[in-house]
């Protein structure tokens, strides 16, 4: 919720401590990116298509070698059980 109601700017000013090694303004034009990918979703759930989406920058950023299964590695089942309450 937080990142869907500040600017790039207040979340930085919020996040910095945990990248006080980094540039404000790099960490502000990282979020600006991160705002218009719409990175953060309103419902914390992992698609198959936003998980693909993900393997693909971590592939681009050679973070990953090769992609893995998406039922192998995502368990939504915890959202599925706070929803049916």
């Amino acid at each position: 919720d937080y990142c869907h109601t500040h600017s790039a700017e207040e979340i930085a000013n919020a996040i910095q401590a945990s990248f006080s090694t980094t540039d404000k303004s790099l960490l502000v034009k990282s979020l600006v990116n991160y705002k218009s990918i719409d990175a953060w979703t309103k419902i914390p759930y992992m698609t198959e298509d936003s998980f693909d989406g993900l393997q693909n920058i971590l592939l681009w950023a050679e973070t990953i070698e090769e992609k893995i299964d998406y039922d192998t590695v995502v368990d939504n089942s915890i959202l599925d059980r706070i929803t049916k309450k």
